[in-house]
């Protein structure tokens, strides 16, 4: 499993961080060196800027495992649609 967090640290102080997004992504192709993977993408919401929380599921196939963490990432955010959140 992979999970991302995304942090926000006021002030670059890590001491007043908190989370406003995650990915968690399951590798459902074993240790192949192409995997499917499934999870979920979720914001948190923030009054007092006015985002609104949300969670999407997503699905990627054929991932090429060389291809590194960052390009499994640029494909589940491509797999979303982040415009379309309320």
């Amino acid at each position: 499993m992979i999970v991302v967090h995304v942090e926000i640290w006021p002030y670059g102080d890590p001491e007043g961080s908190y989370e406003i997004g995650q990915i968690v992504a399951w590798n459902e192709g074993g240790n192949t060196a192409l995997s499917s993977y499934s999870g979920s993408v979720i914001q948190a919401g923030s009054t007092s800027l006015g985002v609104k929380s949300w969670e999407q599921e997503f699905r990627v196939e054929g991932h090429d495992r060389t291809d590194g963490p960052w390009r499994l990432i640029a494909s589940i955010l491509s797999a979303i649609e982040l415009q379309a959140q309320p």
